[in-house]
């Protein structure tokens, strides 16, 4: 099934009651992002109910939706105290990716930034693209490499250092670079 397609139903299943999902009206666009299958977003659905049933509510909500999506879409918020100047640091890393991000023309918009610690990562900046694509053409592979060494760059100019925060953004630009000449 191509992603954002669901050609069927789904099922949340919580251990309490269905999920029920609160009448809502929103302006603005869809909390999911353009992607999702309907794997994901019964993943998405099994945890905003839990949520709302620890906050005491009826119904699930969009904001129940939204801490739902930062969970899946980031991990999970791990409880570390990070001392001042590795704040900084992780700060200004993910500023370099959002920037950066942010200039490319064609670039995916950039969604949120956080110092939280999730799972593997200090910090993230996360940039989805408005619509489903399936293909991609070289400006828009070139500027995600170019914002995914965003964080090292600015870690080098603001503190003449690149510490190993920068290691799975090599990782993930070797692989894009990998994939565009490979095909």
């Amino acid at each position: 099934m191509p992603g954002g397609s669901m050609g069927g139903t789904y099922t949340s299943f919580t251990t309490e009651r269905p999920a029920r999902s609160a009448p809502t009206t929103t302006s603005g666009p869809s909390p999911a992002p353009p992607g999702m299958t309907g794997a994901d977003l019964a993943n998405l659905v099994n945890e905003a109910a839990p949520l709302a049933a620890r906050r005491g509510e009826d119904a699930v909500r969009a904001a129940d939706f939204a801490d739902a999506l930062e969970k899946v879409q980031l991990g999970t918020a791990r409880a570390v105290v990070m001392p001042e100047r590795e704040r900084t640091r992780t700060a200004c890393h993910e500023s370099g990716h959002a920037l950066l991000g942010m200039l490319q023309p064609g670039a995916d918009p950039v969604r949120k930034i956080s110092i939280v610690p999730r799972g593997r990562a200090l910090g993230v900046t996360l940039s989805t693209p408005d619509d489903d694509r399936y293909g991609y053409d070289t400006a828009y592979l070139r500027g995600r490499i170019t914002g995914a060494l965003g964080g090292m760059a600015a870690e080098s100019l603001v503190f003449d250092v690149v510490t190993t925060g920068a290691e799975s953004d090599l990782e993930n630009t070797t692989a894009i670079a990998r994939q565009m000449v490979g095909r």
